[in-house]
């Protein structure tokens, strides 16, 4: 594919097959579902509800079916404002390339794991507080339950389906992708700065490199949507990326 207009309503799945290459980063929809403006204010303020509600307001058993029930009513909405299945990349016939593609970023992530068994002086750099605060049990829960539906699903539905859809209807793809990738970055605020302690100079730079290392998350799981034509390579790298380092965080406090 090159550079080109992809018409929004006659678009195939195949059309979306090439937009991983840098070649194709020009190419756009024929003509926005809605206005860029409309757009852009509907994604903010529906991921910062979403985020307040499902990471601050509402916790313990009630937390992930809100997640999920605020992920159907995204999906629901973005269909209803015309993003096809295709530019959310959920079409069926796409699932298998998108897990293969994922499961070879859950190969390099797991590499990477392994180093950090091997070289105990990078545990510092896996996040232990959740599995210090852990039982086996809650263990278990987080792994079978809290990251892959809590965080991955709701996560990558929103940002790389809908939002990255979404902005594929009035931006180019490269516009696109780096703009679910800010999103995802300020996403990461909310909890960040309810966590955050320490002076405002401290507190300010933790919040600020909690924005920046999410957002170039966001542009790897993006490109991951993009190489796969499909959600499911960022979730199943994502879910390697945070069941991994969970499992590393407590592989070193238990040894």
């Amino acid at each position: 594919m090159t550079t080109g207009r992809i018409e929004p309503h006659s678009a195939s799945v195949a059309d979306f097959d090439d937009l991983w290459r840098s070649s194709t980063w020009q190419t756009r929809l024929a003509g926005p579902v809605l206005p860029a403006a409309t757009t852009w204010v509907a994604l903010i303020c529906g991921l910062a509800a979403a985020d307040i509600v499902g990471n601050v307001v509402v916790d313990g058993p009630l937390q992930v079916p809100t997640k999920l029930a605020m992920v159907l009513v995204a999906v629901v909405a973005a269909r209803w404002s015309g993003i096809s299945w295709a530019a959310m990349g959920m079409s069926w016939s796409r699932l298998a390339r998108g897990l293969l593609v994922g499961g070879a970023a859950a190969a390099v992530i797991a590499a990477v794991v392994a180093l950090g068994v091997l070289l105990p002086a990078l545990a510092g750099l896996f996040d232990a507080g959740d599995a210090a605060n852990d039982d086996a049990g809650e263990r278990a829960v987080r792994l079978g339950v809290l990251i892959p539906l809590g965080t991955v699903v709701f996560e990558e539905v929103l940002f790389r389906s809908v939002a990255f859809g979404a902005l594929l209807a009035v931006h180019s793809v490269r516009g696109a992708l780096i703009g679910q990738a800010v999103l995802f970055g300020l996403w990461h605020l909310v909890p960040a700065i309810s966590g955050a302690d320490g002076t405002a100079l401290v507190v300010a730079g933790s919040l600020t490199a909690t924005v920046v290392a999410t957002g170039i998350a966001g542009l790897g799981f993006g490109w991951l949507r993009l190489r796969g034509n499909s959600v499911a390579a960022p979730a199943v790298a994502h879910l390697a990326s945070n069941s991994f380092g969970y499992l590393l965080a407590a592989l070193f406090l238990d040894t």
